[in-house]
């Protein structure tokens, strides 16, 4: 027996104890509920050993040994995963956001992390850097990549059903062979859009099933296609291509409407700098990796546009910076004084996007809430949601949502004057500003957002689209639908109303993934009914 001593990462002493090796102590520690939060595990043989619930956030794991270890529902969030051996790691529902898990780069080696033939089912890798990790093999269904950063990454035969690439960047990644195909058993357009403002260029897409509901990953193979036949063309064929990119993208023509002459200014600058590179007659594999990287340059571009104009040939949804802001501010809240618009505007850093919450943008909205109660926004930018509904002043006429987890109301009380209230990331208020007689019923930011909630859809009269936001959240499918899902697993559920409201206010339950009749017994199918939900387009 020995002591050991387990430092934090300044090198301070965080726990000891007596034990035959470090290993022994690390694992007795973990299952005794001993967090490691900071603790410096770097180069630590961990493997085959059960570190199931264990709290590792950040803590420094760069090159551990993790190969056949199970951390089931184990927290990592923030730590730094650098070069981790995991073959065979079983970690599922777990908590990776924040981390770290690009490659080692330390004097001594530039090993990947791997993670071949790991079951991931389920965990979370939100805003996590993944450059260079491998996943070929994996078990990640379910997974949520939501504002992930990850490049030359590989996912050769990975099953990636129904994960979450929301706001994820995703660049010259290997998905050979890996299935991101959504198995919802419900109509194609109604199936939630994973891939919401995602970079997705320069991919290794052959022989991936990519299935409906994830257009980047579609676009991505597309133009991977016109890259190589531009490539085995001339410089000619190269302009052609850069010209027309565009064209592939949705919404393109109200982006083009928008930043003007922007996008072909982007083109343009990509089709100069290929035409100073020197193409031969017989193009070499050289030119078309320069010519691929190009694409990836024009791509993420056009993508950042996107993001910062997403639907703007709408005129309910529109950009504005903060000089516009606090016109938006002032014009909703006239009666407001510049306390008001001071405490709020403050909150506005660069681009704000503005929702009004009609029925027609009733699943941005509602999204927007959601990803805001799912800590999902960071860079998507801050947004501000305005309600129509003139009536009952004692809800907020706007709230604001800040990407970094602040967030704000408005009201109007009209002969009253205006009042505002701004919540640190923790619901704490930081300033609350103007009449504050009713100040019991707002103060709350949770208990606000959900009356804001709860006022916009009466406004909108699907006041029956209920659901819990502890436990659910919302997607919005490829046609605009509202779709509930449980964030636990990912799957469609809703124990509280309909699971799927469409556009059309049509209406479908769902119980764990499965249709069920409003009152939650089986769906029969008729044999009239097409592709089995009696919605044209099931698949």
């Amino acid at each position: 027996m020995k002591n050991w001593i387990i430092k934090d990462i300044e090198g301070n002493e965080l726990h000891s104890g007596e034990a035959s090796t470090k290993r022994e102590l690390i694992v007795r520690l973990v299952n005794a509920g001993v967090s490691m939060a900071g603790a410096d595990l770097s180069g630590q043989r961990l493997w085959h050993c059960d570190l199931s619930g264990g709290d590792f956030r950040g803590a420094n794991l760069s090159g551990a040994d993790l190969r056949g270890t199970i951390a089931e529902k184990a927290n990592f969030s923030g730590a730094i995963m650098r070069g981790v051996k995991a073959s065979g790691f079983k970690s599922t529902r777990s908590d990776f956001s924040n981390a770290d898990l690009s490659r080692l780069n330390s004097e001594r080696s530039n090993r990947r992390t791997s993670m071949e033939g790991a079951i991931l089912s389920y965990s979370r890798f939100n805003g996590a850097t993944l450059n260079g990790a491998d996943f070929s093999d994996a078990a990640m269904s379910a997974a949520s990549f939501v504002g992930a950063n990850m490049r030359s990454a590989r996912f050769r035969d990975a099953n990636l059903k129904n994960a979450d690439w929301t706001g994820a960047t995703v660049i010259s990644c290997d998905f050979h062979e890996a299935n991101l195909t959504p198995t919802y058993k419900i109509a194609e357009n109604h199936l939630p859009d994973r891939t919401r403002l995602a970079v997705v260029s320069g991919n290794n897409l052959k022989k991936t099933k990519i299935g409906p509901g994830n257009m980047p990953f579609r676009i991505d193979r597309m133009t991977g296609k016109l890259v190589k036949n531009a490539a085995a063309a001339a410089a000619t064929t190269g302009i052609f291509y850069l010209g027309n990119a565009f064209s592939l993208d949705p919404d393109i023509d109200a982006l083009k409407a928008y930043i003007g002459t922007g996008a072909g200014l982007v083109a343009a600058v990509a089709a100069v700098n290929f035409l100073k590179e020197k193409i031969e007659d017989t193009i070499k594999d050289g030119a078309l990796a320069w010519l691929a990287k190009s694409q990836v340059a024009v791509r993420c571009a056009v993508a950042k546009f996107v993001r910062r104009g997403c639907a703007v040939g709408d005129l309910a949804i529109a950009f504005a910076t903060n000089r516009e802001a606090r016109r938006i501010l002032k014009h909703m809240n006239k009666n407001a004084d510049g306390g008001v618009l001071h405490a709020v505007s403050g909150m506005i850093s660069g681009t704000l996007k503005v929702i009004v919450c009609d029925r027609k943008k009733l699943s941005d909205a509602l999204v927007a809430l959601s990803a805001f109660k799912e800590e999902r926004m960071r860079g998507e930018g801050d947004v501000i949601l305005m309600r129509l509904g003139k009536h009952d002043t004692e809800l907020p006429k706007a709230v604001l949502l800040d990407n970094e987890g602040k967030s704000a109301a408005i009201w109007d009380f009209k002969e009253h004057g205006g009042a505002s209230v701004v919540w640190n990331e923790d619901g704490k208020i930081l300033e609350a500003v103007g009449d504050r007689r009713n100040a019991s019923r707002w103060m709350n930011r949770d208990q606000v957002l959900g009356s804001f909630q709860r006022a916009v859809l009466f406004d909108t009269d699907t006041p029956d689209f209920e659901y819990d936001p502890d436990t659910h959240g919302v997607r919005q499918g490829r046609d605009g639908s509202l779709v509930v899902i449980k964030t636990s697993n990912g799957r469609i559920d809703n124990p509280h109303g309909p699971a799927v409201l469409t556009p059309k206010n049509e209406r479908l339950w769902f119980k764990d993934a499965k249709q069920v009749t409003e009152t939650g017994e089986p769906y029969e199918h008729s044999d009239e009914e097409p592709g089995g939900f009696g919605i044209p387009g099931l698949r």
